[in-house]
């Protein structure tokens, strides 16, 4: 028996997780913070540190976001082949 809780809504989920998600976007505004620094002490313009952490940013989301489709993509293909074997070998 499961003792999971079974939210009624989209809003209740996003609030399940909602801690969650603003403690690391602090830990990754504290980091952009400190890249920031060190651009400014690498003498870089303050827009042009703004635009390449941003931009940086959002192609990393991007980037993680695709490598985790790709991988959810395999790991659906490998349980159906698994799936498929079993079945064939239950037949067999």
């Amino acid at each position: 028996m499961s003792n999971r809780h079974v939210h009624n809504s989209a809003q209740e989920v996003w609030e399940s997780y909602e801690w969650l998600i603003r403690q690391r976007l602090e830990d990754l505004d504290n980091l952009s913070r400190e890249m920031f620094k060190d651009m400014r002490l690498a003498r870089i313009n303050t827009n042009v540190a703004y635009h390449v952490i941003s931009q940086s940013f959002a192609d990393l989301w991007a980037e993680v976001a695709e490598e985790n489709r790709i991988s959810g993509e395999q790991h659906q293909v490998r349980r159906e082949r698994l799936a498929r074997d079993e079945a064939t070998q239950k037949s067999s």
